[in-house]
């Protein structure tokens, strides 16, 4: 089987170009919110009647979302979080020894508001880049491929022409 992950980081209150792609979108099994606004993952998730898991990042002061998660898909051990805690603008070593420590395959993240998808070891740490102020020149978000016992794929989804 397949699963199809959208992944959104840094909304930062605006939601717009997100949900209009969220909408037209078809074949996702699953919207993670990688923090920095928790509450847009909360109102896309009543928006689009689906659950939206997230995380809080920097700028999420007093959310209820936790600091991360950790699920098995696919075969799969991914590690969401927002990543300022690890440190990611100075770098990305850090953010994967966090995730290897706790034995997961895929790290994804946001804060930089720029996209990547890097290889660190046996760690794959992604980041969708921004979906409202990206700092790359290009708001996007990104789409995870999982099939048990096969690469995972990484699109990145340009958000300008929402």
């Amino acid at each position: 089987m397949t699963e199809r992950i959208l992944l959104v980081a840094d909304t930062h209150g605006d939601i717009y170009r997100i949900m209009h792609y969220a909408q037209e979108m078809k074949g996702i099994d699953r919207i993670f919110h990688l923090g920095d606004h928790a509450w847009d993952g909360e109102e896309m998730q009543e928006m689009l009647g689906r659950v939206v898991l997230s995380v809080r990042g920097n700028n999420d002061w007093g959310s209820p979302a936790p600091w991360e998660h950790q699920v098995l898909i696919e075969g799969f051990s991914i590690l969401l979080l927002h990543g300022h805690r690890q440190g990611v603008h100075f770098g990305r070593q850090q953010l994967a020894d966090y995730a290897y420590d706790k034995l997961c395959d895929i790290v994804v993240y946001g804060h930089t508001h720029v996209f990547a998808d890097e290889r660190f070891g046996k760690v794959r740490a992604i980041n969708p880049g921004s979906a409202s102020l990206p700092r790359d020149g290009m708001a996007s978000c990104a789409i995870l491929t999982l099939t048990k016992g096969e690469e995972p794929i990484v699109e990145r989804v340009n958000l300008e022409n929402f």
